[in-house]
C-alpha cells in the first residue's frame, strides 16, 4: 500500500467512525506554519543567515471521548514546512525559499477542562512535495526537490517520511468553535544527502470546528438534570 492508498484509506476509517460511534466528534481546522529546519552542519547550504518559512496547515480530525476529560485525536493534516535564507554565490546576493509538502496523520492524548485543551502525541508525514526557489537581482529559479532515500550527495533530494511529537493547547468554545497553538518537533532526518543532518520543527496556529459539538454538549446536559 503507498501513501495515497493509505491516507485515503485512513480518512474512510475516521468518517465510518464518526458516523457510527458514541462520544466522537468530526471536525476540521486550518491554520499557519512558522516552520525552520535543524542542520547540521551549518554550512551545508551556504547559507549567510537561516530564517523561519511561513506555510499553509490544513486537514480533518476526530475527538474520541474516554472519559474524565479525557480523549484522543486522530487526524489527517496536510502541512507545508520548510526554510528560508539567504547566501552569496560566486559574489551575488540570493534570497532562497526551500518548501517540503507533508501529508501529516498525527494522534493525540487530549485533556479536556472546561473548554481548555491541552495534548501530545507522535505524529508520521508523507511527503508529497518538495521545492527549491532561488531569487536574486535577475534572475528566479523555481526547481523539484527529488523525494528518495539515495544517499548519493549528489542527489540532494528529501526523504519521504518524517515522524516525531506534537505538544498543543487550544480552547473551545461551546458552539464548537476551537483555537489551537501547536509545537511540532521532528526526530527524522529528512535530508537524503550523505552527511547532512535536517530535521524539522513547526510552530502551529490553527482555528477549526467541531460539526456536532454542541448537540453532544446539549445531550450531556439534559441527561445531567
Amino acid at each position: 500500500m503507498n501513501s495515497k492508498q493509505f491516507i485515503i484509506s485512513l480518512a474512510s476509517v475516521l468518517i465510518v467512525s464518526n458516523a457510527s460511534a458514541q462520544g466522537v466528534q468530526f471536525g476540521v481546522e486550518t491554520g499557519i506554519n512558522i516552520a525552520r529546519l535543524s542542520i547540521s552542519p551549518k554550512s551545508a547550504f551556504g547559507a549567510d543567515e537561516l530564517s523561519s518559512k511561513l506555510g499553509a496547515r490544513f486537514g480533518g480530525l476526530l475527538n474520541i471521548g474516554l472519559g474524565k476529560g479525557f480523549s484522543i485525536e486522530p487526524g489527517v493534516v496536510y502541512s507545508r514546512k520548510g526554510i528560508g535564507y539567504s547566501a552569496t554565490i560566486y559574489g551575488e546576493s540570493i534570497e532562497v525559499q526551500m518548501r517540503y509538502n507533508y501529508i501529516e496523520v498525527p494522534l493525540y492524548v487530549k485533556y479536556n477542562f472546561k473548554g481548555l485543551q491541552f495534548g501530545a502525541g507522535p505524529y508520521i508525514a508523507f511527503t508529497s512535495a518538495a521545492s527549491y526557489k532561488g531569487i536574486s537581482l535577475d534572475t528566479t529559479v523555481v526547481e523539484k526537490i527529488q523525494i528518495t532515500n539515495d544517499p548519493d550527495p549528489d542527489v540532494g533530494g528529501v526523504r519521504p517520511m518524517d515522524a516525531g511529537m506534537n505538544i498543543k493547547a487550544g480552547y473551545i468554545f461551546p458552539m464548537g468553535l476551537f483555537l489551537t497553538t501547536q509545537y511540532g518537533l521532528g526526530f527524522s532526518n529528512t535530508s537524503a544527502g550523505n552527511g547532512l543532518t535536517a530535521k524539522n520543527s513547526v510552530f502551529s496556529f490553527s482555528v477549526g470546528y467541531y460539526f456536532n459539538y454542541k448537540l453532544k454538549n446539549n445531550k450531556e446536559k439534559q441527561q445531567s438534570k
